[in-house]
Parts: C-alpha cells; structure tokens; sequence
C-alpha cells in the first residue's frame, strides 16, 4: 500500500499555487495542443479550431460547476455558483457542457467539416487532458474510495482506502499510449475517435465508481445501486453509438 500524502497547495513567492488548479491549468494546454495537432492532420484549420477549442473549455468549466451544484449541492444557494475559488465541480458536467457547445458550433458549420469529423478532433485530447486533470484529483485526494488492503490503496487516517482519482489518473494514461498509437488508423475513418475516446472513458469510469466510499461525508448518492457518473456513461455511450446503429440498420 502506499503511504499517505498531501499537496493541495504551496507558495510561489506573494502567490499561493493550488495543485489541482496547477494539473488542471496543465490539462487545458495540452488539449489545446493535441487538439491543434490532430486538425493539422486532417487539414482542418488550426486558427479556426484552436479558437473553438477555448470556448468549449470554457463551456466545460462552467457545465462542470453546474453539474457539481446539480449532483452534490442541492443545499447550497445558487449564487454561490459564482465561488469558483471554493472548488466544487462535477467531472460528467463539463463533459456535457463541452459537447452542447461542440454540437452548438457543428450544427452552425463552424468547424469547416462534418459534424462526426469535428466531434473526433474536439474530442481526441480527452484522454490526456482527463489524466492529467485526474493527477490533481490524486494530489488532494479529491475521490475517496472504500477500505481496501489493496496494493494501491493509500494508507488514509482511519484506514488505507482506494483513490478513485489516483486510478482513473492510471487508466487513462495507459489508454492514451494506445489511443495515441493506433490515432492515424483511427482517424481515417469519421466518428471513430469520438466513439472510442467516450467508450474508452465510460469502460474505465463505470466499474471504478463502485469502489467509491459510502461511510464518509459527502459520499455519492446512490441512485438504484449506481451513481450519476455511472448512469452519464451508460447514456454517453448510446449516444455515440446509436447513429451508427441506426445507420447501419438503414443500409
């Protein structure tokens, strides 16, 4: 088992640096910077996607907020909306937030290609955006998950137990190598990117969430045995498949 740690914070001069600020700040550049590569290699406009690219991390952060206060915060006021700075925010809420604004962009022609096309080059820095943004959530243990003796487990106050953020962190770093390898054949048909990298997560996200704690404050609602994590990936799933199914079924 691994030994207990903490870093949530530390002094840069007059400043106070928060690492899961820090991670998170290192996710948004490098899906910018993948996002741009990916375009070039499909001879998109790099200009126009880097722009979109912005917009909807912006719309990420604030779906993200509004699905922490939606999911985790029913009590609280929603002005309170506005203390980005007290932390708070729903991991499958910005990734709702993200899509209404890459769809909102597809659906007026934005992107300067199909909508599957733009979905697969928008959506292809996921995987190492989200690790990286995961190594945050690991640092101030963000993700607590039941008592455990296993091998990975951090050695908590009261009893070791799994890190939720501290695996997901793991995963996806070891789909992305393989994600990133196999992208050029991936790319050279539509949509494929987009299905795998949402596949990819919700195989990943579905069975970690139930090792999520139960006996702690703040601990997940339930919803029939699953979390509202679990029930977004079911539904994230169908939604990148069902058009294809349909499709196909047609032809």
């Amino acid at each position: 088992m691994l030994p207990y740690y903490s870093y949530t914070e530390f002094p840069v001069g007059p400043l106070t640096i928060h690492v899961w600020g820090l991670f998170v700040a290192f996710a948004c550049l490098a899906a910018i910077f993948v996002t741009k590569k990916v375009a070039r290699m499909v001879n998109l406009n790099t200009a126009i996607i880097e722009a979109r690219t912005f917009w909807i991390l912006i719309a990420s952060f604030i779906g993200a907020k509004i699905g922490y206060f939606i999911l985790y915060a029913q009590e609280k006021y929603w002005f309170e909306i506005l203390k980005v700075w007290e932390g708070g925010w729903s991991s499958m809420g910005g990734i709702a937030g993200g899509v209404v604004m890459g769809l909102a962009y597809a659906k007026k022609k934005m992107y300067g290609c199909s909508t599957w096309r733009a979905a697969d080059v928008m959506t292809v820095s996921f995987p190492l955006g989200f690790a990286l943004g995961r190594l945050g959530c690991a640092s101030i243990h963000d993700h607590i998950g039941k008592l455990s003796s296993f091998w990975l487990a951090i050695q908590f106050p009261g009893g070791s137990r799994h890190d939720l953020g501290l695996y997901e962190a793991i995963l996806l770093f070891i789909f992305s190598a393989i994600f990133y390898t196999l992208l050029p054949k991936i790319l050279k048909h539509e949509g494929l990117s987009a299905r795998i990298v949402a596949t990819g997560y919700a195989v990943i996200r579905f069975p970690l969430d139930f090792l999520r704690a139960e006996d702690i404050l703040g601990a997940d609602a339930r919803y029939f045995s699953l979390t509202a994590a679990q029930y977004a990936c079911v539904i994230m799933v169908v939604l990148v498949w069902l058009p294809n199914i349909i499709k196909s079924k047609r032809v």
